[in-house]
């Protein structure tokens, strides 16, 4: 899968220390697992996956070839995941 991180993107998780492979993780997981929210109004779509001791969200909209990340942010939080 294609995922292309804007510039603003890159300045982002440069500033807040976090590594692009983690982003690519949280996309990755949300389309294997399908725990994802999709925006229907935006065609945003958000996953979160807990990497170490942190969540990491991620917020992209797909393309033709994968997908293109919009927003990403973290919390220091544990998220218990019904199955």
């Amino acid at each position: 899968m294609n995922i292309v991180f804007p510039e603003q993107i890159e300045e982002k998780l440069e500033r807040e220390h976090l590594l692009k492979e983690d982003v690519i993780e949280v996309i990755e997981h949300g389309y294997e697992t399908h725990q994802q929210v999709y925006h229907q109004s935006t065609e945003e779509i958000i996953s979160h996956k807990q990497i170490g001791q942190i969540t990491i969200w991620a917020v992209y909209y797909e393309i033709p070839d994968g997908c293109v990340v919009k927003n990403v942010y973290y919390h220091r939080t544990h998220i218990e995941e019904e199955n």
